[in-house]
C-alpha cells in the first residue's frame, strides 16, 4: 500500500514538456553563435552602451536558459516560472530593439541587403520581364504619361528591396515574438503546472 502511495507520488513529465525542455536548450545554443564573434558587431549595429550591455547581458541569460532548460526536464518549479519571466522579458525586447539600434548601421545593413539584391541575376531578370510588360501596358497613354508612370515604376523598384529588408526584419521579430508568447502559453497551462513541483 505504502508503496502504491509512493509511486502515485512520483511526477511524470509528458512529452509537450520533454520537447519544449530540449528545444530551449538546442535554440539557446543555437542562437548563442552570434556571441561567439565577439562584443564589436553588436557595438556596432546598437547605440553606445547598449551594445555591450546586450553582449554580455546575452552571455549571461543564454547560460541561464540552458540551466532553465534543464531543470524545465527534471520538472522543478522555479525553473518553469523563471522561464515565464524570461520569455516575458524576452518578449518586451522584440519592442524595445528597434529604439536602441545605431541608425547609421541599420542605413548600411539596410544598403548592403538592397545592393545584393538589386546584383542578384534572378532579380535583374524579373525587374527587366517586369518593366517589359508595364511598358507594353503603358503604351497607349500619351507621351508624358508614359514618362511619369515610368518614374514612378522605376522608383518603386529602387525601394523594393529596403521594403523586402524591413519586411524580413518584421518577420523575424514577429517569429520570437510568438515563440516567446507559446512557451509562455504553454507552461502557464494547469495541467503542465501540475507536473512540476518545487
Amino acid at each position: 500500500m505504502e508503496n502504491a502511495s509512493a509511486s502515485s507520488g512520483i511526477r511524470k513529465r509528458s512529452i509537450g514538456v520533454t520537447i519544449f525542455g530540449l528545444l530551449i536548450i538546442v535554440l539557446t545554443i543555437l542562437f548563442s553563435q552570434p556571441l561567439l564573434r565577439g562584443p564589436r558587431p553588436l557595438m556596432e549595429f546598437y547605440m553606445r552602451p547598449f551594445g555591450i550591455i546586450i553582449f554580455y547581458s546575452g552571455i549571461a541569460f543564454l547560460l541561464f536558459e540552458v540551466i532553465l532548460g534543464i531543470n524545465i526536464l527534471r520538472l522543478k518549479e522555479w525553473a518553469r516560472k523563471y522561464l515565464i519571466m524570461l520569455m516575458l522579458f524576452f518578449a518586451a525586447t522584440v519592442f524595445l530593439s528597434p529604439f536602441i539600434i545605431n541608425k547609421q548601421r541599420w542605413n548600411f545593413a539596410e544598403g548592403t541587403f538592397a545592393q545584393s539584391l538589386e546584383e542578384s541575376q534572378n532579380y535583374k531578370e524579373k525587374v527587366a520581364q517586369e518593366k517589359a510588360k508595364f511598358e507594353k501596358k503603358i503604351s497607349s497613354y500619351p507621351l508624358e504619361k508614359q514618362k511619369l508612370l515610368g518614374d514612378n515604376y522605376d522608383m518603386a523598384v529602387r525601394t523594393t528591396p529596403r521594403i523586402v529588408y524591413y519586411i524580413l526584419y518584421l518577420i523575424q521579430s514577429l517569429a520570437f515574438l510568438l515563440w516567446y508568447l507559446i512557451v509562455i502559453f504553454f507552461f502557464t497551462r494547469r495541467k503542465v503546472k501540475a507536473q512540476f513541483s518545487s
